[in-house]
């Protein structure tokens, strides 16, 4: 598989805990940039949608 980031939303709980939402996917493009797939759209909070991409946890040596 193409090396891939997976995409998040972050929110804060009632108790100040941030809680990730995978919520999409997301490849590196030849100039640069990147392409994202959502399978979600997150919530805004601020009125702004906050999306973090991050690598693939590794697991045993493989991506997830």
């Amino acid at each position: 598989m193409k090396q891939h980031f997976n995409a998040y939303t972050v929110r804060e709980d009632s108790k100040g805990k941030d809680r990730w939402t995978r919520i999409g996917i997301a490849f590196p493009r030849d100039n640069g940039g990147m392409i994202v797939f959502l399978d979600a759209v997150p919530a805004a909070s601020e009125g702004r949608y906050k999306i973090v991409v991050q690598p693939p946890k590794a697991v045993d040596g493989a991506g997830e």
